[in-house]
């Protein structure tokens, strides 16, 4: 008897001990993917929002406005609570309103971070939510003076290659180099240089050195021919930019000035073929 007593008892603790471990809020984030905040020019800020829910058995109060951040890459991202606080987030219900995350990338590159919101319930389970962000670099297009007698890009604006399949390259595409319509002299670009490396753009010509006459224009031809990437994604953006410049050097070929510059941004689509492409395809902006 006594023997069935302490076994029963022993059941009833740890009835108890299971009970009390299975109470308390447990916030979990809606959706459980990662929050993508996107693609984000280098320098500026994008920002997006994003919220918990409560699949506890008791209501979470959230009193500190600022969330926690994490990981690799916690200095480029931020985020807080939109609303007043402290909040409540009652069982079954989600965060209302929704945090709000930024991501300011400082360099070129896919970056990671977490956020966990502080709850004040010490039984509490919290699931930190996975953020993520691309900065790419924005290259101005058009006019991009330096010094001595302007250049400029026709169109001034960027270059788009469109889609194209990896393992070909796109057709030659133009732009014009301009000498400036009110110019008094001739100017010589002497370096054609990309941005970034490894992008699939390519420069056809003309070769340089080549002058650009006083109030007229050189036509230059450049080709995207995209970067082999894993599959999936099927599809991937690449952009970079190139930069046309007049460059003066003395007889041993060293650099004494650079007079001028101009240059475009350059963006084109590389896919791998799919019998179910992703609808809608993407396209450079």
């Amino acid at each position: 008897m006594e023997t069935r007593q302490v076994v029963q008892g022993t059941l009833a603790i740890l009835a108890i001990v299971a009970a009390l471990a299975g109470c308390g809020p447990q916030l979990d984030p809606a959706p459980p993917q990662a929050l993508d905040i996107g693609q984000v020019y280098v320098g500026t800020i994008a920002s997006k929002t994003g919220t918990w829910r409560n699949s506890g058995t008791a209501n979470a109060s959230i009193a500190q406005p600022v969330l926690t951040m994490g990981g690799a890459n916690a200095s480029l991202f931020a985020g807080a609570l939109m609303g007043v606080v402290p909040v409540t987030v009652a069982k079954g219900q989600s965060l209302a309103p929704p945090a709000v995350f930024v991501f300011a990338p400082t360099d070129v590159g896919q970056f990671t971070a977490t956020a966990t919101p502080i709850v004040n319930e010490p039984a509490a389970k919290v699931t930190a939510m996975t953020l993520k962000g691309e900065g790419i670099m924005h290259y101005v297009a058009g006019d991009l003076t330096l010094g001595g007698q302007q250049i400029t890009l026709q169109p001034p604006k960027p270059v788009n290659f469109g889609r194209v399949r990896v393992g070909r390259q796109s057709p030659i595409v133009t732009f014009d180099v301009q000498n400036g319509v009110f110019a008094t002299q001739n100017i010589t670009i002497t370096k054609v240089q990309f941005s970034m490396n490894n992008q699939g753009f390519s420069y056809v010509g003309p070769p340089p050195p080549f002058v650009v006459p006083k109030g007229g224009k050189v036509t230059v031809q450049l080709r995207f021919r995209p970067p082999a990437f894993p599959n999936p994604p099927q599809e991937k953006i690449f952009r970079d930019g190139v930069t046309f410049f007049e460059v003066q050097t003395d007889t041993m070929g060293n650099i004494t000035a650079q007079k001028s510059a101009a240059g475009v941004a350059l963006c084109g689509v590389g896919f791998h073929p799919s019998e179910t492409p992703p609808n809608p395809p993407m396209t450079c902006p």
